[in-house]
């Protein structure tokens, strides 16, 4: 997601649809690897950040051959994509522990 910030200061336009993309297909999935382990609240948020990353290629592509977005739009992408950067760090870490416990649980 860092790297989609990156891209986006950098009005790397034509690069973004592929990066929306494959965040998605990552976040898809972790969703799906995790369905019984993820809260309600977690898949949730994952389901935001996917549907977050969907409409932000969709709102791009006009853009990629026509008029460039204007700063603040990119200056708001980038604030909103922040946002679910740290929850998703703050779940994945979750993630990590959860397993991890259970892996010493375990005989």
């Amino acid at each position: 997601m860092n790297e989609i910030k990156t891209l986006q200061r950098k009005a790397a336009w034509e690069i973004l649809p592929y990066r929306y993309s494959d965040l998605r297909k990552a976040l898809i999935t972790v969703s799906s690897a995790n369905e019984t382990t993820l809260t309600e609240d977690q898949q949730e948020r994952l389901q935001q950040t996917i549907t977050l990353l969907s409409n932000m290629e969709r709102t791009l592509e006009p853009h990629i051959d026509g008029p460039k977005p204007e700063p603040e739009v990119v200056a708001h992408w980038n604030s909103t994509v922040s946002d679910h950067i740290d929850d998703l760090q703050k779940m994945l870490v979750r993630i990590k522990v959860d397993l991890q416990r259970c892996s010493y649980d375990s005989p």
